[in-house]
């Protein structure tokens, strides 16, 4: 007998015994019954569901590593009743930008010459009043009226025109105003222009900005006054003031934000305060950041979104 196929006999003899011994020792499921089995159907059977559990296994294993890389996120909501808030800032404006008795004034002032233009609309002849009407037949068309009103409209902004005199002074709007049941007054609030409203006066508390408590005692009471007989009839569509609660860190936008308050009518108004914090990179793909656990009430809120609902 060749002394090569003995080595090779003693080598496999060798490595039987090894995978024996692992069989019968190892602690992983169904090698031991693989290797005991002295049928070969049940061998191959049970050599059959250890290959496809580790199958399985390395699936599993390959699935976890990729989710973990993909840095997926869970959405966890979590209800904390802050005993101190703060108080936000509440901005008002009345619809009507400008007074009508100080245009009143502006036209007598500026727009004698308009005056008389619109005189000699009356001695049109019928000839010139077919003309006319021919060429005013558009969609665009407005009445001499309309169109001296737009004109100065357009002047008083071009020309920026005063309108804390122009319009609507929170001393004359503001009737009544307590904060915390203490009196608060015109100082309290600051005048800021606005593109379409005029006028808007902001309130921020001052002192103790803390809220604790909820209701119309420890909120902010109003009553305003519309001056109704100050609005342009034909420019204003209706009367009332637009308002807006943000926070006092951010700039207000009335006109997409607000809510519109009627003349002759009560309104409460009740908000509240939702924070979301997201994880920060390579969370989402993006680096929002995170608040943490040990954040103040009254310390910046970095990389946070606010929303206030009413």
């Amino acid at each position: 007998m060749p002394q090569s196929y003995i080595s090779e006999l003693l080598v496999s003899s060798k490595r039987k015994r090894i995978l024996d011994d692992f069989a019968e020792t190892t602690s992983a499921h169904g090698c031991i019954l693989a290797s005991k089995s002295q049928n070969a159907f049940m061998r191959i059977l049970w050599i059959t569901a250890i290959l496809s559990a580790w199958i399985i296994c390395t699936y599993q294993i390959w699935i976890s590593i990729d989710k973990y890389y993909q840095y997926q996120t869970v959405v966890s909501i979590q209800i904390r009743h802050m005993t101190n808030s703060i108080f936000p800032a509440v901005t008002i404006c009345n619809l009507n930008p400008i007074r009508a008795s100080w245009l009143k004034t502006f036209f007598s002032q500026t727009s004698n010459n308009e005056t008389e233009k619109s005189d000699n609309f009356h001695k049109f002849t019928e000839q010139q009043w077919k003309n006319y009407e021919e060429q005013h037949r558009l969609a665009e068309h407005i009445t001499p009226e309309m169109r001296i009103i737009h004109k100065h409209l357009r002047l008083i902004f071009e020309k920026n025109i005063n309108l804390s005199v122009a319009g609507h002074d929170i001393n004359h709007m503001l009737i009544d105003c307590t904060y915390q049941s203490t009196k608060c007054t015109a100082k309290n609030f600051t005048r800021w222009e606005h593109g379409i409203y005029g006028n808007c006066y902001t309130f921020q508390a001052t002192g103790q900005q803390y809220q604790g408590f909820v209701g119309p005692l420890y909120g902010l009471s109003l009553t305003l006054y519309v001056a109704d007989k100050e609005y342009l009839v034909r420019h204003s569509q209706g009367s009332g003031f637009k308002v807006e609660v943000h926070p006092a860190e951010y700039i207000p936008f009335p006109e997409d934000k607000g809510f519109t308050i009627s003349p002759g009518v009560m309104t409460s108004v009740g908000i509240k305060q939702i924070r979301v914090s997201r994880m920060p990179l390579p969370y989402d793909g993006t680096d929002c950041g995170d608040l943490g656990n040990n954040v103040e009430p009254d310390g910046p809120w970095v990389n946070a979104s606010l929303y206030h609902k009413r």
